[in-house]
C-alpha cells in the first residue's frame, strides 16, 4: 500500500514536472515567435512608410490603386500599434506558471505574450495578402503608380532631342503682364504657347480670364476660341471662326463672352453663300485674336497657319498645349520662357514666345514690384519689426526675410523701400524680382535697370541696360561704387543667392545694403550664413488685433460700413484669414463690392470659406497660397507633417499651451529622440519650426504669450481637403459636431474631437469604430463616462482640458479600459477631487497634468508608474498683480498636493510639481531629495525655516540637471540664510515667492535667462548689482511687497541683455534709469497695486525700448509723466493701457 502511494506520489511528480517543463518550453516558443513576426512585421512597417512617403494624389490616378493605397496605410497604422504592444512587454517577466495553472483547468485572462503572438501572426497574415493583392492587380508597376503607356509617353516626352530644343530656351519667372504682352505694338503675326500639365485646368483658366481682358476687347475685334478635334475639318474650323467674330463684332463689351446675338446669326445666314471669301475679308482687314485649345502636333499648326495668312495687322494665336517641346517649336526659335504659376514642383504653367518679339521693350509687360494695391498697409501691425529693419539699413546690414507666401514679407519691404526713398536722399534704391528658373544674365539686366533708375531718363536707362554688353560686370560695378539699398525679391534656392553673392556683392562685400525675400526658411537662413554682418527676420502672421482693424479698414475705404451685429461673423472670416494680409484684404474687398448684401455675404463665406477661396474667380490672387499650401505639405518631411496635421485637433478659437502640445507629441510618438538631444528638446524644436511657419500663432495679454492658436487659414484648408487627398495624409483627425461632422467612411480614424455643439448621441457614439483610434479630446462639452471604452485599446492620449463636467466617478475605470494611455490631463476640471486607484494600471503613463483642480493628494498606487515622466498638480493663482487680488487671491499660490512614500521609484520623472513639502514627513523629503539628479524642473511649496534648512543642502550637486524651479515660502516665515542654498549652475529659470526677506544667492548663476523674486523688503543697491551682473538674464520680474516708500537705481554697465522688465509695487516707488541703462530693453511693464503712486525718470536712456505697459490700479499724474518722458526717446514708445474695472 505504501509503495503504491509512493507511486502515485512519483506519477504526480513526474506530471507536474512534465507539465512545467511544457510550460516553459510554450512560454519560450512563444517569444520565440514574436520575435521572429516582430523583426518581419518592423521591416515591412518601414516599407509602408517608404511607400507612403512618396505616394501621392498626383501619382495614383485611379480608384482601384487609391484602394490599396488606403489598405496599405491603415495597415501600417496598426502595425505600428502591434510594434508598440510588443515593445512594451516585459520579457524579463515570465508568466509560464500561468500558463500551467491553464493546462490544470484553471482559467482566467490571455497572457500578453499570447495576445503578441496573435496580434503578430495576423499581421503577418495581412501584410502578406496586401503585397499579393498589389501582385493580383499589377496595380503599381513603378514607384509613380501610373499605368505603363503613360510611362513611356513620358519618357518619349522627355528624349534627348526634346532637351536639347527645350535648353535652347531663355527660361524666367516673373510676374508676367500676358494682356500687355498680346496686345503691344508689333505689326507680325506671333504665335504664343501656354502649356501646363495634360487634362490641368489651370492653363484654361488663366487665358479664359485673358480672354475677357478689357484690353483684348479694345484691340481685337475679331476672337475666336477653338477647341480642335480629330480629323480636322478646315470647313468646319472657318464657319466656327466666323460665328465668334460676327458675335464678337455685334456684341458690346459688357455683354456675356460666348453669347451669339440674333444680329450675328442673321449675318452668319447671309454670308454661308461666300463663306471663304467673307473669312477671308475678315482676316485680311482685321486684327484678330485666335486661341486654340488642344494642340497636339506641328502638323496641325501648319494647317491651320495657311488659313490664317500674316496681313502685319498684328494679329495673334494663342496655343493651349501640355507639350513643351509642341508649344516650344509654335512660339519660334529662339523662345523665352515664363512661368505664368506653380501649383508644385512638377506643376507649373509657363508661356512661350519668340525671343526677338519683346526687342528692347521687356519693360512694358513685365511688373518688377510686388502689388502697390497690398503695400500701403504693409507697416499695420508691424511696429517691432519696422523698428528693427529700419535700424539694420542704417547699419548697412545684410537682412534675409522668409515667411510663408501672403504673410507680407514684399508688402513690409515696399513701405520701408517708399519710405527710405524720400528720407535717404544719399542712398540709391534697386528693386528685383528673381526668375524662376534662375537666369543669371535676365536676372543682372533686370536689377542694371533699376541701379540704372535715378541718374538718367526711363528710355534712356532701358535702352542702357538692354546694351550693357556685360550687365553682370555693370551690376557689380555700380553695387561697388554706389551705396544702395537693393531689394532682391523672391529667392528659391541657395544655388541662386550663391551666384548673386559671388558674382554681383563679392566676397569682399558691398557698402550697400542688401535685403533678400523668400518663401523658404531654408534659403533665408544660408544668405545669412553666407555673411559675417547679416541677421534674419522670420515675417508671421498679424496678431492680436491687426487682422480685424485691416479688415474693417478696407471695407471704410471702399464706403461699406458693417453694422454691429455683423462684428461677430467678420471675426470669424478675419480668424480664418490667419492674420496673413494677402487674404484678410482680398476678402475685405470682395465683401465691400456687396454692400446691400454684406451680412449674407459674410455669412455665405465663413460657411464655405476654403470652398469660395478655391473656385471663386474673384478669388484667384490667392490660389498662389493655396499653391504653396499644397506644395509645402507634400514635400515637407513625414515627421513635421504629422505634427502640422495634428493641429486640426484643436477648435479655430481654442487657445493651446505649448508644454500641452509637446506632451501629446511625445506621447503620439512624433518625437523619437536620439542619444545627443532628448525627445521633449526635440518636440520642442519641431514646435518652433512650426511656429516659424505661423502654422500655430501666439495668444499675448500685456505683450506676454499665454498660449497658441492654430492658424485659421490653415486649419481650413487642412479640414476642407477631400478624402481622396486625407488618404495621403499620415494623421486622421475625426471630429464631432452639430452640423459639422468630420468622419472619414473606413471609421473615426486615429484622433477624435468633441466639439462643443455635440449632441451627446449616445447611440451615434457606441456606433462608432474605435478600433485606431489613438488620442481623444473633449472640447466644452460635458465628459460622460461612456466616452470611454474598452473599443480604445491603443488610445494614447485622454485630454479632458477643456471638457466640462468632469467628475470622480467618470475616471473610476479609466485604467482598466486604456491600458496604452501615454498621457491624461484634467487640467482646470474642479470637480476632481481625487484620483482613483485604477490609475495605478496605466502602466504606459508618461504624462499626468492635474493643474487647478481639487485633488490635493498624489494616490500611492501612482508610484507603481515607472514611465511616468511629467506631473504637473497644484492650484497655480498667484496675486503677482492688481487683477489677481481683484479675483480674492492672498499673494501666493493656493496650494500644492501632497506625495506619497515610495515616489522615489519614479525613476524616469523629470518633472515635478507644485508639492506640498510642509506636510511632507522627513522620509518623503529624503524621497524627494532622492529624485534631484534625474529632475529638470521642480515646484516647491509651502516651504519654512525648518524645511528649507534640510532640504537645500547640497541642492547645487544633487540637482546637476535642473533646468527651472519654483520656490514658494510660508508667509509667517523668512527666507532661509545664503549660506544654506545653493543653486544649481545650470538653472535657467528661477521663481521665489512668498514672505521673502533676504536676497537669494544668484550671483554666480551664468544661464540664467528668467528670473521672477518677490521680497517683503526693499531691493538694495546691492541685489540690484547682483542682479545686474547675470551675464544671461532676459527677463526679470521684480515684486516689492513694502509699503515704504524706496527707490530702485539701473546704472550703466549692468542687465547687459535684459530685454523683459516687470516692476510690481504698491509703494510710492520712484525707478530711476541711468545714462544707457539696460540698452537692451525692449519691454517695460508697470503694474500698480491698490493705487500705488510710482514715479520713474530717465526712461529716455533705455535706447531699444519698444513697449510700455501701465496696467493696475494707477494714477493719471503716472499716465501723463510716462507720457511726457517717452516722447522724448528715439523709438517714442506709447505706453499701453490695461486698467483694473
Amino acid at each position: 500500500m505504501a509503495d503504491l502511494a509512493i507511486g502515485i506520489s512519483r506519477a504526480a511528480v513526474q506530471l507536474l514536472a512534465d507539465k512545467v517543463r511544457t510550460a516553459i518550453k510554450e512560454e519560450a516558443e512563444q517569444w520565440q515567435i514574436v520575435q521572429r513576426d516582430l523583426v518581419f512585421i518592423t521591416g515591412e512597417f518601414e516599407m509602408m512608410q517608404s511607400f507612403l512617403n512618396v505616394a501621392d494624389a498626383e501619382r495614383v490616378r485611379n480608384d482601384v490603386v487609391w484602394t490599396w493605397v488606403r489598405q496599405v496605410r491603415d495597415l501600417s497604422y496598426d502595425t505600428e500599434d502591434c510594434i508598440e504592444f510588443v515593445l512594451q512587454l516585459d520579457t524579463k517577466k515570465r508568466s509560464w506558471w500561468l500558463r500551467l495553472l491553464a493546462s490544470c483547468g484553471k482559467t482566467g485572462a490571455a497572457l500578453p505574450v499570447d495576445e503578441a503572438v496573435a496580434e503578430t501572426t495576423l499581421l503577418r497574415a495581412r501584410v502578406v495578402d496586401v503585397s499579393q493583392r498589389n501582385i493580383r492587380y499589377n496595380l503599381i508597376v513603378d514607384s509613380g503608380s501610373k499605368p505603363i503607356n503613360q510611362q513611356v509617353q513620358r519618357t518619349a516626352a522627355s528624349s534627348t532631342s526634346s532637351f536639347d530644343i527645350l535648353t535652347n530656351a531663355v527660361k524666367k519667372t516673373s510676374p508676367l503682364d500676358l494682356p500687355g504682352l498680346i496686345t503691344r505694338e508689333d505689326e507680325d503675326l506671333q504665335v504664343i504657347s501656354v502649356c501646363g500639365p495634360e487634362g490641368d485646368l489651370g492653363k484654361v483658366a488663366i487665358i479664359r480670364k485673358l480672354y475677357g481682358d478689357s484690353r483684348i476687347y479694345k484691340e481685337f475685334e475679331c476672337r475666336a476660341w477653338v477647341k480642335l478635334m480629330e480629323p480636322f475639318n478646315a470647313h468646319e474650323f472657318i464657319r466656327t471662326l466666323m460665328i465668334q467674330f460676327f458675335a464678337h463684332s455685334c456684341c458690346s463689351q459688357e455683354q456675356q463672352e460666348g453669347s451669339i446675338s440674333l444680329d450675328a446669326l442673321m449675318r452668319m445666314q447671309v454670308a454661308q453663300g461666300d463663306l471663304l471669301k467673307e473669312f477671308a475679308n475678315k482676316i485680311s482687314t482685321h486684327r484678330y485674336l485666335i486661341v486654340l485649345e488642344d494642340l497636339y502636333t506641328m502638323a496641325q499648326l501648319d494647317t491651320i497657319r495657311s488659313y490664317l495668312p500674316d496681313t502685319k495687322k498684328g494679329s495673334r494665336i494663342v496655343l493651349l498645349t501640355h507639350q513643351p517641346v509642341i508649344a516650344s517649336l509654335c512660339a519660334g526659335e529662339p523662345c523665352r520662357v515664363f512661368e505664368l504659376v506653380q501649383f508644385s514642383p512638377d506643376h507649373s504653367v509657363c508661356v512661350y514666345f519668340k525671343e526677338g518679339f519683346q526687342h528692347d521693350r521687356v519693360h512694358s509687360f513685365i511688373k518688377e514690384e510686388p502689388d502697390h494695391s497690398l503695400c500701403k498697409y504693409g507697416l499695420l501691425g508691424r511696429d517691432i519689426e519696422v523698428d528693427a529693419l529700419f535700424e539694420q539699413i542704417q547699419e548697412g546690414r545684410l537682412i534675409s526675410l522668409w515667411g510663408m507666401p501672403g504673410v507680407g514679407k514684399s508688402g513690409l519691404i515696399w513701405d520701408i523701400y517708399c519710405k527710405w526713398q524720400t528720407s535717404n536722399n544719399s542712398w540709391k534704391h534697386a528693386w528685383a524680382s528673381v526668375s524662376h528658373p534662375f537666369n543669371p544674365t535676365d536676372f543682372s539686366r533686370n536689377l542694371l535697370l533699376n541701379l540704372y533708375l535715378e541718374s538718367i531718363s526711363s528710355e534712356e536707362r532701358y535702352s542702357k541696360a538692354h546694351q550693357a554688353k556685360d550687365p553682370i560686370q555693370e551690376c557689380r560695378h555700380l553695387l561697388h561704387e554706389h551705396v544702395y539699398l537693393v531689394v532682391i525679391d523672391g529667392l528659391q534656392s541657395t544655388e541662386d543667392w550663391d551666384w548673386i553673392k559671388s558674382n554681383l556683392i563679392g566676397s569682399g562685400g558691398s557698402r550697400s545694403c542688401i535685403i533678400t525675400i523668400t518663401s523658404e526658411e531654408s534659403v533665408g537662413e544660408h544668405c545669412a550664413v553666407s555673411s559675417n554682418n547679416a541677421v534674419v527676420h522670420n515675417i508671421k502672421g498679424l496678431e492680436a488685433d491687426a487682422p480685424l482693424e485691416l479688415f474693417e479698414k478696407i471695407l471704410e475705404e471702399e464706403g461699406c460700413y458693417q453694422e454691429d451685429q455683423m462684428k461677430e461673423e467678420a471675426y470669424h472670416i478675419v480668424s480664418k484669414c490667419g492674420g496673413l494680409p494677402k487674404v484678410t484684404v482680398t476678402l475685405a474687398r470682395y465683401l465691400a463690392r456687396r454692400p446691400s448684401k454684406l451680412k449674407q455675404e459674410m455669412r455665405r463665406l465663413s460657411n464655405n470659406f476654403m470652398h469660395e477661396l478655391e473656385t471663386n474667380p474673384e478669388f484667384a490672387p490667392l490660389r498662389g497660397i493655396l499653391a504653396w499650401m499644397h506644395s509645402y505639405l507634400h514635400a515637407c518631411p513625414r515627421h513635421l507633417k504629422k505634427c502640422m496635421l495634428y493641429l486640426s485637433v484643436f477648435p479655430q478659437d481654442g487657445i493651446i499651451g505649448r508644454r500641452r502640445l509637446v506632451r501629446r507629441w511625445i506621447a503620439e510618438g512624433y518625437s523619437k529622440g536620439t542619444d545627443s538631444i532628448s525627445m521633449e528638446k526635440y518636440a520642442e524644436k519641431l514646435f518652433d519650426e512650426v511656429a516659424a511657419l505661423s502654422i500655430i500663432q501666439p495668444v499675448l495679454e500685456a505683450s506676454k504669450v499665454i498660449g497658441y492658436r492654430v492658424n485659421g487659414f490653415f486649419r481650413e484648408y487642412i479640414i476642407s481637403r477631400p478624402v481622396e487627398e486625407r488618404v495621403f495624409f499620415p494623421v486622421e483627425v475625426s471630429a464631432l459636431e452639430k452640423g459639422h461632422g468630420r468622419l472619414t467612411t473606413e471609421g473615426i480614424g486615429q484622433h477624435l474631437a468633441l466639439g462643443r455643439s455635440w449632441e451627446d448621441d449616445r447611440f451615434v457614439f457606441e456606433g462608432l469604430d474605435f478600433s485606431r483610434l489613438r488620442s481623444l479630446t473633449v472640447f466644452r462639452t460635458m465628459f460622460w463616462p461612456w466616452y470611454v471604452s474598452d473599443r480604445m485599446r491603443v488610445l494614447r492620449v485622454l485630454d479632458l482640458e477643456n471638457a466640462a463636467g468632469v467628475r470622480n466617478v467618470d475616471l473610476e475605470a479609466a485604467g482598466k479600459l486604456l491600458p496604452r494611455l501615454k498621457f491624461l490631463s484634467l487640467r482646470g476640471q474642479r470637480n476632481v477631487s481625487r484620483l482613483p486607484d485604477s490609475v495605478g494600471e496605466l502602466m504606459q503613463l508618461q504624462t499626468l497634468d492635474i493643474r487647478d483642480t481639487s485633488i490635493v493628494a498624489l494616490p500611492p498606487c501612482i508610484t507603481r508608474l515607472q514611465k511616468l515622466q511629467y506631473i504637473r498638480a497644484g492650484n497655480y493663482t498667484i496675486a503677482w498683480t492688481q487683477y489677481d487680488i481683484g479675483r480674492g487671491t492672498d499673494g501666493s499660490f493656493s496650494n500644492g498636493v501632497e506625495v506619497p512614500r515610495g515616489i522615489e521609484r519614479l525613476k524616469a520623472l523629470q518633472t515635478l510639481g507644485a508639492i506640498d513639502v510642509n506636510t511632507a514627513g522627513d522620509a518623503t523629503l529624503s524621497e524627494i531629495r532622492s529624485l534631484f539628479p534625474q529632475l529638470k524642473k521642480l515646484e516647491l511649496f509651502r516651504i519654512n525655516r525648518k524645511v528649507s534648512e534640510r532640504f537645500f543642502q547640497l541642492l547645487d550637486f544633487d540637482a546637476r540637471h535642473l533646468e527651472s524651479l519654483s520656490l514658494q515660502f510660508e508667509k509667517n516665515d523668512h527666507f532661509v540664510h545664503s549660506n544654506f542654498i545653493h543653486f544649481p549652475e545650470g538653472l535657467r529659470s528661477l521663481k521665489v515667492h512668498g514672505h521673502v526677506e533676504k536676497f537669494p544667492r544668484i550671483r554666480y548663476q551664468n544661464n540664467l535667462l528668467k528670473l521672477t523674486l518677490e521680497k517683503t523688503t526693499l531691493f538694495t543697491p546691492d541685489d540690484i548689482e547682483v542682479m545686474g551682473s547675470l551675464p544671461s538674464l532676459r527677463t526679470l520680474r521684480l515684486r516689492v511687497n513694502e509699503d515704504q516708500d524706496g527707490e530702485l537705481q539701473f546704472q550703466y554697465g549692468y542687465f547687459s541683455k535684459l530685454e523683459v522688465l516687470e516692476i510690481v509695487c504698491k509703494s510710492k516707488l520712484r525707478v530711476r534709469f541711468g545714462f544707457d541703462a539696460m540698452e537692451k530693453l525692449e519691454q517695460l511693464k508697470i503694474h500698480c497695486l491698490m493705487g500705488s503712486d510710482m514715479q520713474f525718470s530717465g526712461l529716455e536712456h533705455p535706447v531699444s525700448l519698444k513697449q510700455v505697459w501701465l496696467m493696475g490700479d494707477f494714477v493719471d499724474a503716472l499716465k501723463v509723466a510716462l507720457e511726457q518722458q517717452l516722447v522724448k526717446h528715439l523709438n517714442k514708445p506709447a505706453p499701453k493701457l490695461e486698467v483694473l474695472l
